[in-house]
């Protein structure tokens, strides 16, 4: 699953992206930087890491990662092609969730496309060609289906039924209460606020949800110092979000949940679907441990915590034994025994 960042151009996205993977990509003063995608993965915090750390000393400590997208701006008429508009949309389809951002920052050498700085009307700017970028869509499916309606088939008039019912909705609201692949409207997002510290407490204000607002401005001058040294320089700021609190909503919004591997000289955390069987997660290690899966080894992380060794645990009858059918939970602790 992958999230991506979006919204107009010379918002911040680019510099979003940066802070959060650490890549080396463009960022400019002016529109349209970025042309194609930039693909990162970013390291999702886990406290649990550090008591695997206190425990185990010499092994090595892996992080669950996300990969991250980051996506063109796009424009007023995007729908219709403007800003190469139609290629980006197309990028946005593909992906789970969207981190949609806003710029609520006034700086005099970073040009806007719009003519005032507004949340709310970039909002509904991307909404607008969201919901119409959808319709056309829409009614290009439709017109693959009237020929079989008109023949009589019962099953393009359902499914044309369905569209217009879909049509209908994104004309009223320009959002789909539900995710419908190939289109937009009804995907999960995130509203960065990339706001300075004068806008602080009116983009508290916004009727926008959910949203997090961030000083990217500031992360980016804090990015060389040592974590007790931003802590430091961040309290002579308002609450911003960091990236750390950003990458843990975005790990939810995912729908992800963390189970944990301890194999050799590496404790790994993994981040997974929710609902994934055992045998699947298996795969997400390695393909070969999904097609030759026999069993997993099992047992939740606060029960481990209480007596953290992996071979008394066993002893006592601890660790469970469990099919290729097991539902994972989060915090789940795993050893896959497979044929090699």
């Amino acid at each position: 699953m992958k999230a991506g960042i979006c919204g107009l151009p010379n918002v911040g996205k680019s510099l979003l992206f940066k802070i959060l993977t650490g890549a080396d990509v463009s960022v400019d003063l002016y529109p349209f930087t970025t042309i194609n995608p930039n693909i990162g993965e970013v390291e999702v915090e886990d406290e649990n890491l550090e008591f695997f750390k206190r425990i185990y000393p010499r092994k090595k400590i892996t992080k669950a990662r996300i990969r991250i997208v980051d996506v063109a701006g796009l424009v007023k008429g995007a729908s219709k092609g403007e800003g190469l508009g139609n290629q980006f949309l197309s990028h946005l389809r593909e992906l789970d969730l969207l981190i949609v951002v806003l710029r609520f920052f006034h700086d005099e050498n970073v040009s806007s496309t719009i003519s005032k700085i507004s949340p709310l009307e970039e909002l509904e700017i991307l909404k607008t060609e969201f919901a119409l970028s959808d319709i056309e869509i829409l009614e290009r499916r439709k017109d693959k289906l009237l020929p079989k309606a008109r023949s009589g088939d019962s099953d393009a008039k359902k499914e044309i039924q369905r569209i217009d019912e879909l049509i209908d909705e994104i004309s009223k609201k320009q959002e789909l209460s539900e995710d419908i692949e190939g289109l937009i409207s009804g995907k999960k997002k995130i509203f960065v606020i990339n706001s300075d510290e004068k806008n602080f407490e009116e983009a508290k204000k916004l009727p926008i949800e959910p949203k997090v607002i961030m000083n990217l401005k500031l992360e980016e001058e804090l990015k060389e110092l040592s974590e007790d040294e931003k802590k430091e320089y961040r309290c002579e700021f308002p609450p911003f979000s960091t990236p750390s609190e950003l990458i843990k909503k975005i790990y939810k919004e995912l729908g992800f949940i963390t189970f944990y591997t301890i194999k050799g000289e590496e404790v790994r955390a993994w981040g997974v679907e929710k609902g994934i069987n055992v045998k699947k997660a298996a795969g997400k290690i390695h393909s070969d441990m999904e097609k030759n899966f026999i069993r997993a080894k099992c047992i939740n992380f606060e029960e481990f915590r209480e007596k953290p060794s992996w071979k008394e645990l066993e002893e006592e009858g601890k660790i469970k034994i469990v099919g290729a059918d097991y539902i994972l939970k989060d915090k789940d602790i795993i050893e896959i025994i497979f044929k090699s």
